[in-house]
């Protein structure tokens, strides 16, 4: 979406191991989750829904508990 917006913008999981993805481990990859987040949300003219499920039911079968997304904790 490098130079679109949109008048309204969803980003649906933003849990911790999803944005970021469970596979950034270091700074540099977090910075870059980080700034597709920045871009996300900057893209939106009117309106942002921003969601994430309190708990997912994992691909074996399981249920796990899942945390709110940091980038959504530091724009609070």
């Amino acid at each position: 979406m490098k130079g679109l917006e949109k008048e309204i913008v969803f980003l649906m999981s933003m849990c911790e191991g999803v944005f970021p993805d469970y596979r950034a481990k270091t700074t540099a990859d977090i910075n870059e989750e980080r700034n597709s987040a920045f871009v996300a949300i900057t893209r939106a003219k009117r309106q942002l829904y921003i969601s994430y499920p309190r708990q997912r039911t994992m691909p074996w079968g399981g249920v796990k508990g899942q945390d709110v997304s940091r980038f959504i904790r530091d724009i609070r």
